[in-house]
């Protein structure tokens, strides 16, 4: 049944979903629904009517799903591009912060760069700069106050 029928009911599923692969798969489990109904489906002649219509539905559910797909894959990418505004905000915080860290001690710059832009850990940090992991810690505590405080003093005088 298969070899009689499967490219009948493979050009019925490819003129529906335009694509070999999509109706490949529409042509196979339109005769794999045939098969699991085996039991229960009356035909008058022969099965092809049934196979080309079940093939069309399947389809046409396919396509539908796809642009649903597409439709919500466009909607997620469109939101994931940030707007001018962010874009903006974004480079005038880094731009703030920058001079923020500039206006730090040279030992605290050092750690800032090291523990919160490299990633190293405090006992890195503090091995690579030949001072103890609590005075690491400590200055980097103090220089995050500092720039927290420095930087909320910013954009309170921007909303003012």
């Amino acid at each position: 049944m298969f070899d009689r029928y499967s490219r009948v009911v493979f050009a019925a599923a490819f003129v529906i979903v335009e694509d070999r692969h999509s109706a490949e798969e529409v042509m196979s489990d339109a005769f794999m629904v045939l098969w699991r109904k085996r039991e229960s489906i009356v035909l008058a002649n022969t099965v092809l009517p049934w196979l080309l219509a079940t093939a069309r539905n399947l389809a046409r559910n396919r396509r539908r799903s796809t642009r649903r797909d597409v439709e919500l894959n466009e909607e997620i990418l469109a939101s994931l591009v940030p707007s001018a505004e962010h874009v903006a905000a974004v480079h005038d915080l880094n731009r703030q912060l920058a001079a923020i860290v500039e206006g730090l001690q040279p030992l605290d710059r050092s750690i800032v760069q090291l523990c919160l832009i490299d990633g190293l850990s405090y006992d890195d940090a503090a091995a690579r700069l030949g001072i103890s992991h609590g005075t690491v810690r400590n200055r980097l505590s103090r220089s995050r106050s500092s720039m927290r405080r420095l930087l909320n003093n910013l954009t309170d005088q921007e909303e003012s």
